[in-house]
C-alpha cells in the first residue's frame, strides 16, 4: 500500500507543475493577446481593401446601366472605417483606437462621387445611379 506520505508527496508535486504551467502561459499572455489583435486589425485591412475593390468595379459596372441601377454592400468592420470619395479617389482609413494602429487604403474610382462616411459597426453602404449621376448611401 502507499502511505499517505505518499499522497502528500505526489499532490505537491503535481501542484509545483501545475502552478510552474500557469506561471508561463501568464508570461507568454501579453504577447499572444498583442499578436492576436494585429491579426484581427490586418484582417480588417484586407476587409477594407476587398470593399475598395468591390466598391470600384462597382461604380464602373453602374455607368453602363440605366437610371435606378444601384448595388448594395454590407460591410462589418472590426475597427472604425473613414471611408472618403473625392476628385475620383477612394480613401479608406482604418484605425484601433485601442493600441492606435492606423492604415490607409486609397484606389482610383471611376467617377467623381463625394462621400464621407464613418462607420465602426455592421452598415450597409448603396451606390445608386440616378439622373447619369452617382450617389452613397448608408444605413
Amino acid at each position: 500500500m502507499i502511505s499517505e506520505k505518499m499522497h502528500a508527496q505526489v499532490s505537491l508535486e503535481y501542484m509545483i507543475v501545475l502552478s510552474a504551467l500557469f506561471s508561463v502561459i501568464l508570461v507568454f499572455m501579453p504577447m499572444i493577446s498583442e499578436t492576436y489583435d494585429a491579426g484581427l486589425f490586418e484582417i480588417d485591412v484586407l476587409n477594407a481593401k476587398n470593399f475598395s475593390n468591390n466598391f470600384s468595379n462597382s461604380l464602373s459596372e453602374l455607368n453602363f446601366f440605366s437610371d435606378g441601377a444601384r448595388k448594395t454592400f454590407e460591410i462589418n468592420p472590426l475597427n472604425t472605417w473613414e471611408i472618403e470619395c473625392k476628385n475620383q479617389v477612394l480613401k479608406i482609413t482604418i484605425t484601433n483606437s485601442e493600441n492606435s494602429n492606423e492604415k490607409i487604403i486609397t484606389s482610383t474610382i471611376p467617377d467623381n462621387i463625394t462621400c464621407t462616411l464613418t462607420i465602426s459597426e455592421k452598415t450597409k453602404i448603396t451606390i445608386e445611379k440616378q439622373f447619369s449621376k452617382i450617389s452613397v448611401k448608408h444605413s
